[in-house]
Parts: C-alpha cells; structure tokens; sequence
C-alpha cells in the first residue's frame, strides 16, 4: 500500500513538473488571450459605407465596434450604434474616437441622437455637449478650431473646458463656437446664416 502510494505521488509531481514546464513555455498566448475582453469592451455595432477604416482596419460593412476605437471615414459614411440605444453617423472625411458614454470628434460632421438619459456625452474639440433631454439630436461640424451645433430635437448643454456652461440649446438653435486658448474657456458666436 506504502509503495502503491507514493507511485500516485510520484506520478502527480511529474504532471505538475508537465503543466510547470507548458506554462513556462507559452505564457505570453495566455496573458494575451485575457487582455482584450478586459480592456476592450464593446460598445455596438458599425455599419460602414464606401472606404472607412477603425484605427488601420478597412470596415467590410459591418463590424462591431469596440471601446478606443478610432474611426476614420475617409470617403464614405459610418453610422454606429450604441447598444444603450444612442446613435452616431459621420460623414465623409470625419474622424471620431468612441468609449463608452463618450464620443470624441476630432474632425467633419457628426450627427447623434439619443433615445435615454444615459449620460452619453459628445464632444467636438474642447467643447462637451450634453444632452439635458432623454430625446436629444444635433449635427455638429468641426473644422479646424470652429464647431457649429446645430440642435434638431431636444436639448442640449454646450460646456468649455473650465467647466462652464456657454450655452444651452434647443431645437431650431444653431450656433458656432470658437475654440479659445487653454488658458480661458472658448465664447460663443452667433452662427452666420
């Protein structure tokens, strides 16, 4: 019985001393295997048409887009959907960086509409737009420093940087802002006609 014994033992330290040695030898596939569901969530799905691009990829049509996505839509259009509800479109030549409950336009047009107070937040340069109303859209242009809002329904909080509120807008309102230096929140100006 003693010797039928340590045989198990003996046996179950050469399978450890396998797994050890397995485990020495692939380490970085199993590390890599776990990181993206942690840090990439995704946030929906995008649909893409003509040449648009998340980050380096060319977007078949189709795709899910996930949290730090960058996407560039080059000459074509992208709508991408939040699975909270929320939608974004960019137009061509947009460039817009996507988390979750934020949306970052770095250039061109997009258009977003919200169906809940989820506390989506847009932002078009230094600016943050939030929506006040469960039901909110706008169209927002960045070129260069200068942003126009344009608000189609609901309504919606334009804030600086600094934290102050420049505007609050409602549908029908259009207006253009300017980016200022960092050192003081941009100003509102009246959008030209």
């Amino acid at each position: 019985l003693i010797k039928g014994g340590s045989m198990l033992k003996l046996a179950e330290r050469q399978l450890l001393a396998v797994l050890l040695c397995v485990l020495m030898v692939n380490p970085p596939s199993i590390v890599a295997a776990s990181t993206p569901s942690v840090s990439r969530a995704a946030l929906g799905s995008i649909a893409a048409s003509g040449s648009v691009r998340v980050g380096e990829i060319l977007v078949p049509g189709q795709g899910t887009l996930f949290s730090g996505d960058r996407v560039n839509t080059n000459s074509g259009s992208a709508t991408i959907q939040y699975s909270d509800g929320a939608r974004v479109q960019l137009a061509s030549e947009s460039l817009a960086n996507f988390a979750p409950g934020r949306v970052q336009l770095e250039k061109g047009l997009m258009t977003f509409q919200t169906v809940s107070s989820n506390g989506m937040v847009f932002s078009a340069s230094t600016l943050r737009l939030e929506p006040s109303t469960a039901k909110s859209s706008a169209n927002v242009t960045l070129n260069g420093t200068k942003a126009t809002v344009a608000v189609t329904e609901g309504r919606l909080k334009v804030v600086a940087p600094s934290g102050v509120q420049l505007a609050s807008l409602k549908a029908g309102d259009s207006r253009l802002f300017e980016e200022a230096p960092s050192s003081s929140p941009a100003s509102p100006s009246p959008a030209s006609a």
